[in-house]
């Protein structure tokens, strides 16, 4: 990959030049119409002299934005006013008035790319590999657009990469971070997520080391499937994991346990099972804790209720049973920290015993809301409150609504 440092242009031809630079372009360029093709003769049409005095990384840069720009309907998007002026440096095609929360184009005092952010952007199509040429880039976020197909191979050459969006789009296939067990395949990245999209597959074992220094982990709302790798503690700096509304199944690795620095756990509507272990009592720094819809069951650990910064428990929807023991209730507010407590103790015989929850459900999956301290329990009706006041009403979870199709319309937001 070209020098991060200016440099002298190439003597050779453009398209040798980026040949050797990236091989995987070869024979696109070779293709009429292709992306591939339409990005080389903008560079060799627009730039004859322009070229003669550019550094060699900003001819890779401008190769692979005008690549970016074909491929995903660009005449289409948003933000596209100055694209591809040939006498603009690529680092001001977003004017700095412009430059937003969802649009950015950052660069260094020596033109070098480090921030890349187009989302809500009208994005649609199949992302390139040439982006990946983009390889001193700190931040890509490309989110909330109709990104397809799978995720190209080249990108682990993005080994500046601290923060990757790709969440709210169209992107299918398996996790592209497999590699040797001694590769780190995105060795600085920090934040990764993903959900709401089409990925299936496994979470891959080799996560952990193919990603060291990962801090937010989210992938809810795709098809991934199997297990929960144990290997996933070797990320020892994750704060966030939020594996919620997939297809997993078996049980928590005891070795999640051990991930001291965990702030936010999700793992609801899945298929896990097995117990809530007693080491969950390691994870003092968990605030929020989301293990509803799945198919847990045995006793509720008390070592729950000694996590002195947990805010909210979600274990409604399991087949937990017994009682709420009482360090758990010790904990909710005011006496404690814990502000929504969730689980099955509603009914005519209720799987939980639970006289500080916030929220119990039947095992009909109706749930109801417990409105102040006057929480009783009739025979068939959840949860209602004395006298003739009305029941409240049953929280709903709407079903998983996934992205439209590309020529469909938009799909609705779901910040994440």
């Amino acid at each position: 990959f070209p020098s991060a440092a200016p440099s002298a242009s190439p003597t050779s031809s453009v398209r040798g030049f980026l040949e050797n630079v990236f091989p995987e372009s070869s024979d696109a360029f070779d293709v009429v119409g292709s992306p591939q093709y339409d990005a080389l003769q903008w560079l060799e049409i627009n730039h004859t002299n322009i070229l003669l005095d550019m550094p060699e990384h900003r001819i890779v840069q401008r190769f692979a934005l005008a690549t970016l720009f074909h491929s995903l309907d660009g005449t289409r998007w948003v933000k596209m006013k100055n694209w591809l002026l040939p006498t603009l440096n690529e680092c001001d095609w977003i004017a700095a008035q412009d430059t937003t929360n969802n649009y950015s184009l950052n660069c260094t005092e020596g033109d070098i790319m480090v921030e890349l952010i187009l989302t809500n952007n009208r994005m649609r199509g199949k992302m390139p590999g040439e982006i990946f040429l983009l390889s001193n880039l700190r931040t890509l976020r490309l989110n909330d657009n109709f990104l397809s197909g799978t995720l190209p191979p080249s990108m682990g050459s993005m080994t500046a990469l601290t923060e990757l969006f790709l969440h709210e789009n169209l992107l299918s296939g398996v996790l592209p971070f497999k590699g040797k067990t001694e590769q780190n395949i995105l060795p600085n990245l920090e934040t990764l997520i993903m959900g709401t999209n089409f990925l299936s597959g496994t979470v891959p074992t080799e996560i952990g080391l193919s990603m060291p220094k990962l801090k937010r982990l989210i992938l809810r709302y795709n098809f991934l499937h199997g297990a929960i790798p144990s290997e996933i503690s070797q990320m020892t700096d994750l704060e966030i994991l939020e594996l919620g509304r997939n297809l997993l199944s078996g049980v928590i690795p005891v070795t999640l346990y051990d991930m001291t620095n965990l702030k936010r756990i999700a793992l609801e509507n899945n298929g896990l099972t097995g117990t809530l272990n007693t080491n969950i009592g390691q994870l003092q720094d968990l605030e929020n804790l989301d293990i509803s819809r799945c198919q847990f069951s045995g006793q509720i650990p008390s070592e729950l209720g000694n996590l002195p910064l947990l805010e909210s428990a979600k274990l409604r929807e399991n087949h937990f049973n017994g009682t709420m023991p009482e360090d758990v209730c010790d904990a909710v507010f005011p006496n404690g920290t814990l502000n929504l407590l969730e689980a099955d103790c509603a009914g005519k015989r209720p799987l939980i015993d639970c006289e500080c929850c916030h929220v119990c459900c039947r095992v009909d999956g109706k749930c109801f809301r417990i409105i102040g301290s006057w929480a009783q329990r009739p025979n068939n009706q959840g949860i209602r409150p004395p006298g003739n006041q009305p029941r409240p009403p049953p929280l709903a979870s709407p079903p998983r609504q996934p992205p439209m199709p590309p020529n469909g319309p938009p799909p609705p937001l779901r910040h994440l």
